[in-house]
C-alpha cells in the first residue's frame, strides 16, 4: 500500500465515522424522543433494485445510477444504524455509556432507560434485534468503501456482497432490503 492509499483509507474512514456519529445521536436522540416507539427503518425497495440487477445483468452496466445511489445511501446508512443499536445494546468492547457520551445528543444518557426500553425500541418486525456481533465488522468495511466508490457496477457489486453476508443471528439482508433473502432468491431467480 502506498501513502496515498493510507491516506485515502484514512479519509474514508474518519468520513463514514463522522457521519456515523451523526447517525448514531439520531438514533439516541429518536429513542430518547419515543422510547415505546420502534425505531425507524428504511429498507431498499425490492423492485427497485431487482431492476437494476437485472438491467445490469441483461446490459452489462447501471442504467439506473440515481436509484443506484439511493439504494448504496440506504445501505451506509442502515449498517451505521445497525454499528449504534450494536453498541447502545453493549454488544461492542466500548460502553454504550462512553460512546454516548462523544455524541451531540438532546438529552443525558440515561443507562437505566436504555438497559429498559431500547431492545424493544430495535426490534424488527420478526422479533429480531437490528444489531450484529459477526457481521458488522464486514458491513462497516463494505459501508465505507461503498461511501467512497463513484463506480456504479463497482456500487452494484459492494451492495451485493453486503445484501449476501451470512449472520447467524437473523437474516441479515432483511436488514437492509425489503424481503430479506427471499428478495435476493427473486433477484437471481431466472
Amino acid at each position: 500500500m502506498n501513502v496515498e492509499d493510507k491516506t485515502t483509507d484514512e479519509k474514508q474512514f474518519y468520513e463514514w465515522m463522522e457521519q456515523a456519529d451523526e447517525v448514531a445521536a439520531n438514533v439516541a436522540n429518536e429513542f430518547y424522543k419515543q422510547p415505546d416507539k420502534k425505531q425507524s427503518w428504511r429498507l431498499v425497495p425490492a423492485p427497485r433494485i431487482i431492476k437494476i440487477w437485472k438491467d445490469f445483468a441483461k446490459f452489462g452496466f447501471v442504467r439506473d445510477e440515481k436509484g443506484l445511489d439511493q439504494i448504496a445511501q440506504i445501505m451506509i446508512e442502515n449498517t451505521q444504524k445497525l454499528h449504534a443499536n450494536t453498541i447502545f445494546m453493549e454488544h461492542e468492547e466500548m460502553s454504550a455509556e462512553s460512546y454516548a457520551e462523544g455524541l451531540e445528543l438532546n438529552h443525558n444518557y440515561d443507562p437505566e432507560l436504555y438497559d429498559e426500553k431500547f431492545p424493544q425500541h430495535v426490534e424488527d418486525e420478526h422479533g429480531q434485534w437490528r444489531i450484529s456481533d459477526v457481521a458488522l465488522a464486514p458491513l462497516v468495511k463494505d459501508s465505507m468503501q461503498l461511501m467512497a466508490e463513484s463506480d456504479p457496477t463497482r456500487k452494484l457489486l459492494i451492495i451485493d456482497r453486503m445484501l449476501n453476508r451470512i449472520h447467524a443471528r437473523s437474516d441479515i439482508a432483511a436488514l437492509f432490503i425489503e424481503g430479506g433473502t427471499q428478495t435476493l432468491n427473486q433477484m437471481f431467480a431466472g
